[in-house]
C-alpha cells in the first residue's frame, strides 16, 4: 500500500542522503523537509530555483522542497531526505 500524502501531512517515506551528495546530480526525489543528524552547513538547491544556497548550522529538521544537496559546501552529515 502506498499513501500519498498532501503537503500539510507529516512526511511518509524516506531516504539516506549523503552518499547521494553531488553538485551535478539531483536527488531521486525532491524532499519535503531534511533531517540532519550531525549539525554543520547544508549547501541546497530548493525545487523552483536555479542558484544554490547554503543554509548555515543546520541541526534537526529543516522544512523545505530540495531538489539536490550539494558535496561542495555541505559539511553536515547523517542527512535523511523526508517525502
Amino acid at each position: 500500500m502506498t499513501l500519498q500524502a498532501s503537503n500539510d501531512d507529516p512526511p511518509v517515506s524516506g531516504f539516506a542522503i549523503d552518499g547521494l551528495l553531488s553538485d551535478t546530480v539531483d536527488l531521486p526525489r525532491i524532499t519535503r523537509c531534511i533531517w540532519v543528524g550531525v549539525a554543520g552547513n547544508v549547501r541546497v538547491l530548493y525545487a523552483n530555483d536555479t542558484v544554490p544556497v547554503t543554509l548555515v548550522g543546520v541541526q534537526g529538521q529543516k522544512s523545505g522542497a530540495f531538489r539536490r544537496i550539494y558535496s561542495t559546501g555541505t559539511t553536515a552529515s547523517n542527512i535523511v531526505g523526508e517525502v
